[in-house]
């Protein structure tokens, strides 16, 4: 398995969503974790675009096939200071304590990361991406005052 893979594979296992991708809810999960990692400054160099369920990575999608196809056992390791903006990411998103009750981690993931890349990527004033929320994610629009408390302002 080549580096990338390794460290794709370490980040997801370490932000506890693992490596799964039996179904979309599991490969959602997977785009927003790294999607989020990215903000926190761990970037894997996957670039992203708006999609259906949020901020989307093609090239992230072909990653987490391949890696569900290599050998699993990793020889490289994460550095100190990665760790600790990875578990930053865990708390702060993965298992923030201000999620919905019954939200799933899925969900969640894209609430935040649809919201990030609103408001930050496209620059997006509250309202307009309230409206975006609205009509593309109605699913998710109650809770956009949620994402905006918790996420980054830079």
């Amino acid at each position: 398995m080549n580096t990338d893979l390794q460290a794709l594979k370490l980040v997801l296992d370490h932000l506890g969503v693992g490596t799964s991708i039996k179904n979309v809810s599991e490969r959602k999960e997977k785009q927003k974790a790294i999607y989020l990692a990215k903000v926190f400054g761990i970037d894997l160099g996957y670039s992203y675009g708006w999609y259906v369920k949020g901020p989307y990575s093609p090239s992230l999608t072909k990653d987490y096939y391949e890696l569900q196809e290599t050998n699993s056992e990793t020889t490289v390791t994460l550095r100190d200071d990665i760790l600790k903006s990875l578990e930053s990411v865990k708390n702060n998103f993965v298992q923030n304590n201000k999620r919905p009750a019954g939200m799933q981690t899925p969900e969640w993931l894209e609430l935040l990361a649809s919201w990030h890349y609103l408001r930050k990527v496209s620059k997006y004033s509250i309202t307009k991406a309230n409206e975006v929320m609205s009509t593309q994610k109605s699913h998710l629009s109650d809770f956009t005052a949620i994402a905006e408390e918790i996420l980054p302002t830079t």
